[in-house]
């Protein structure tokens, strides 16, 4: 039972979110959170790949840069 509270409880926020921005005057916002969360997701992934082929010269420099450094390329 007390593995199911924490889903049960993030299930509800979830629904919730999704039912106030589908409501029409939230939908600017509701975008604006959707690219934000793709671009966040983009920088992260090309964070990963570029920390997999550094030489090994470039590690202590990139082992401080994280995702919100990268750009949106």
């Amino acid at each position: 039972m007390t593995l199911l509270l924490p889903a049960r409880h993030t299930t509800r926020h979830i629904l919730h979110r999704n039912f106030r921005y589908s409501q029409p005057e939230l939908a600017n916002v509701a975008t604006a959170n959707k690219t934000s969360a793709q671009s966040c997701r983009r920088r992260k992934r090309l964070l990963e790949a570029r920390q997999s082929v550094l030489a090994t010269d470039e590690v202590d420099f990139w082992r401080g840069i994280t995702a919100d450094m990268m750009s949106d390329e």
